[in-house]
This record gives structure tokens, C-alpha cells and sequence, in this order.
């Protein structure tokens, strides 16, 4: 068993793991496996850390932990941050004073705070007066809008349900699940553009696809497009229109993302061997246009808690 416990810190990708123990072990050197704003001061394991603070910061407000993004990096904010943590834990570096790097101690308290409020959550709660009752919580309550989402590195994309139609020029329309499994967020995004196919029946549908994962830079779920395209070549036996047997010979998904909130993409995601479920007409065809966010939380662009 290694120095941390909590989910938070033990579970993952083996490399970001790993980074996380050895703070909280120094090894092979204190300094060497230590976090700040100049050293390992970017990535997931600079991730899992803001996010245990931010759950100190949110469940014990009387600390005065000030703001910072989930965003990966290391920033300015998240030092303060980090440091105003330590101050009230009284955790003091080798000069018996307060800094803003997380080494061993740091780590560690943040680990214990993790532990403690999973425990707070499975204890059974002692009986209580009958509360009063209250009205219900509005419709979008579990959702949070696009400056309340916090960014994520790791994404499952799913086709939901989709078509295409014409006469070798086409149009299509496609809807997309896109899960952010690490802030148990999702959104729904649709494709709607133009393309071209093999001549063939009037509407090609295609639906209920295997999700694929896929990992990029600290991003929002709420951050994809705006545009997009669809691409497949399918097979099957002689003479057949729809054909569980029919074999996908290539079947590629390609969109883009931003970093911010600015128009144009910072970056593209390729997905090959995309699964598009299994109806799938025989021929070929590509589609590409408009990738949109179809989720609304309290009037604005948002994503659902799941």
C-alpha cells in the first residue's frame, strides 16, 4: 500500500499515479518530486490537486481559500491558493515557514482531508427532527453553466443516433453524447453539415455506437466545435442493404476544440475506427459542418451532472 489512500490520488493513468506518490514520498528527492509554480507545475497530476482543494474550499468556506481554475496548470491563483491552505493547516517548509509548494506534508493533508470527507459521507447520520419540507428544486438544478464547468483531460464521445440523405451530394444530421467522467458531466452535441456519398438508398441512419475515449489538454466539456466531420467506408455480403454482418473498413470522427471562449479551434480531436453502431448501409460517405453544444443551463450554454 502505497502513502495515499484517497480515489482521488490512487486512481488513474499509472504515470500520473505515480507522480502523486512520489510527492508524497520524495522520491527520489524531495525537490525532485515536489510541486510549484516551477517545477512539475503542469498536467493531471497538477489536476487531481486543484481538485482536492477545491473541495476544502468549498466545504469549509471559513478557511478563506482563495479562487483558483481546475485548469492543470499551476497558475499564479492556485499557488495563493495552495498557500493559504497551508497557513491554516500550519503546514511550515525545512525554515519553519509557509510557501506555496506541495511536498510531502501538503500532499499527504490533502489526501487525509479526501479520506475524511468520504468517511463523512458513508457515516449514518444520527436521527434527526423531521426537516421541513422544501419546494422542489427547479428542472436545470443539476446542471452547471459554461463558467462553472471545470476543465477535464479525459472524454468518451458516443453517437447517439444520426442520418444521412440525397443523391451523392448529401445532408446530415447527428447527435453525439460527450461524458467527462473525472467532474461526472455530460453534453449533448449534434453535427449538422454536407458531404458526399456513393449513390445508394435515399437516407443512410447510423446510431448507438460504442463510446470512444479520447485525452487532450485541460479543456471544457462545454469547449467543443464548432465544427466538425464524419467520414466511413462500409462492406457486406453481396446483394444486402442492412447487414449485421456488414464490416466497417474505415469510419473516422474528427472535431475541434478551444481552449477559452474564443471562436476558432485551438485544436483538433481524430477518432479513427469510430464505432457508428450497428445499422450502417453499404457504400461510402463523408459529412462535415457545424459541431454544437446543444446543452441550455439556466438560459446559457452548460453541461449536466450525472
Amino acid at each position: 500500500m502505497g502513502a495515499l489512500a484517497s480515489r482521488l490520488f490512487t486512481e488513474g493513468d499509472a504515470a500520473t499515479v505515480a507522480k502523486l506518490e512520489n510527492c508524497a514520498t520524495g522520491r527520489p528527492t524531495e525537490m525532485r518530486s515536489h510541486f510549484s509554480k516551477t517545477e512539475n507545475n503542469k498536467g493531471e497530476h497538477i489536476l487531481r490537486v486543484q481538485q482536492a482543494l477545491k473541495r476544502v474550499q468549498e466545504n469549509e468556506p471559513d478557511l478563506g481559500i482563495p479562487g483558483f481554475q481546475v485548469n492543470g496548470i499551476y497558475d499564479a491563483n492556485f499557488a495563493k491558493a495552495i498557500a493559504t491552505y497551508k497557513a491554516k493547516r500550519n503546514i511550515l517548509n525545512y525554515a519553519k515557514k509557509i510557501d506555496d509548494i506541495i511536498g510531502i506534508k501538503t500532499i499527504r493533508s490533502l489526501d487525509s482531508d479526501a479520506q475524511r470527507r468520504k468517511r463523512q459521507e458513508l457515516e449514518p447520520r444520527p436521527n434527526k427532527q423531521k426537516p421541513i419540507p422544501r419546494p422542489p428544486r427547479p428542472n436545470n438544478s443539476e446542471c452547471m453553466t459554461d463558467d462553472e464547468v471545470p476543465t477535464g483531460t479525459v472524454f468518451d464521445i458516443q453517437l447517439i443516433v444520426g442520418g444521412s440523405g440525397g443523391e451523392i451530394i448529401e445532408a446530415g444530421f447527428f447527435t453525439f453524447m460527450i461524458i467527462d467522467h473525472m467532474n461526472r458531466l455530460s453534453c449533448l452535441y449534434t453535427l449538422t453539415g454536407a458531404g458526399f456519398a456513393t449513390p445508394g438508398l435515399p437516407v443512410t441512419p447510423v446510431g448507438a455506437g460504442k463510446p470512444s475515449r479520447f485525452e487532450l489538454q485541460p479543456t471544457k466539456i462545454t469547449r467543443f466545435g464548432p465544427i466538425g466531420g464524419l467520414g466511413s467506408i462500409t462492406v457486406g455480403p453481396p446483394g444486402s442493404i442492412i447487414d449485421p454482418n456488414n464490416i466497417t473498413l474505415i469510419s473516422l470522427l474528427s472535431f475541434g476544440f478551444r481552449k477559452g471562449s474564443d471562436v476558432l479551434p485551438s485544436g483538433r480531436v481524430t477518432i479513427r475506427a469510430f464505432d457508428t453502431g450497428p445499422i450502417s448501409l453499404q457504400g461510402a460517405g463523408i459529412q462535415g459542418g457545424k459541431f454544437t453544444c446543444q446543452n441550455i443551463c439556466r438560459g446559457s450554454l452548460g453541461a449536466e451532472k450525472i
